[in-house]
């Protein structure tokens, strides 16, 4: 079900969820100046909220490069989304705020000792990046892949600092994790590619094939569903916190997000159970298909 971890990192991460959410997605009574009045306000999609989803992620990730890499992105993020525009937030906030800014510490204390012990905090490879790039069976595509992931990363990193239009420690940090980010992403997809080109080309070669004598149903059918199953569960998990903020005060979070969450998790895994049966039922009639066509 999880990546093959040691019981204690498995427990620290789960904890480290917990510990996180409830400052990710705090929400409180915001004065409105125009209006001359409090209102109440939750949390928003955004990087700073989807960050926790790293850590699920890296847990259900199959392949070890990505957890690793997937962890070490949840570091970044913990440290960025924990320095708020401005230090005052820490100190003209309510009770709650104070709990919310104390668990997330906590977060970051069991996040940064399963980094530790899987020695994955720097763990993009840079170094083996472009050690890649020079035993590439695709050398040229690799060297402009590489040059367009530092554009795509500059692009973005110039995106956020337009939208945040300020200097500040928060986005200064925040433009950083993202240049990272992007050169990380990109970095998976030239995984992806030059370890999967053959499989591509045989793909891509079977779309030509116009007599439809080879099927190309279950190896679609297999990308789709690990799509679906990542895609279901770190939704699920992602919905629970984002409706108790626009729902209930940072109280809701503390108290039902850890009752909610497993059993959005559980409810996730009950619909992702249909969806297999239903590619199951699918892929069994093209294997029998396939076994009786030249017969």
């Amino acid at each position: 079900m999880f990546y093959n971890l040691n019981t204690r990192s498995k427990y620290l991460l789960f904890l480290a969820i917990a510990l996180l959410v409830p400052y990710l997605f705090r929400s409180g009574f915001y004065y409105d100046s125009y209006w001359d009045e409090y209102y109440f306000g939750g949390s928003a999609v955004g990087l700073g909220t989807v960050s926790f989803l790293f850590i699920f992620a890296a847990l259900i990730a199959r392949s070890e490069y990505v957890h690793r890499s997937l962890l070490a992105l949840s570091g970044v993020w913990a440290i960025a989304n924990f320095i708020p525009v401005r230090f005052s937030e820490w100190s003209d906030g309510n009770f709650e705020s104070l709990i919310a800014v104390l668990l997330y510490v906590g977060g970051l204390v069991a996040l940064g000792s399963v980094l530790n012990a899987e020695k994955a905090f720097i763990n993009f490879q840079f170094g083996s990046y472009f050690a890649r790039i020079t035993s590439s069976q695709h050398k040229v595509f690799s060297a402009v892949w590489a040059v367009l992931s530092i554009i795509a990363a500059l692009f973005f990193s110039w995106l956020t600092y337009a939208f945040n239009s300020d200097a500040s420690l928060n986005n200064v940090v925040k433009i950083l994790a993202v240049f990272i980010t992007v050169v990380a992403v990109f970095d998976f997809i030239h995984r992806f590619f030059d370890q999967k080109s053959t499989a591509i080309l045989s793909f891509v070669g079977q779309l030509n094939d116009f007599s439809l004598n080879s099927y190309l149903t279950r190896r679609i059918s297999s990308w789709i569903y690990g799509l679906l199953h990542t895609v279901i569960l770190l939704g699920a998990l992602y919905l629970v916190p984002y409706l108790l903020s626009n729902t209930f005060t940072t109280w809701g979070l503390l108290i039902g997000f850890p009752v909610l969450a497993p059993l959005a998790i559980a409810g996730a895994y009950l619909f992702i159970m249909i969806i297999r049966l239903v590619f199951e039922y699918s892929n069994a009639l093209v294997h029998v298909a396939e076994n009786t066509s030249k017969r």
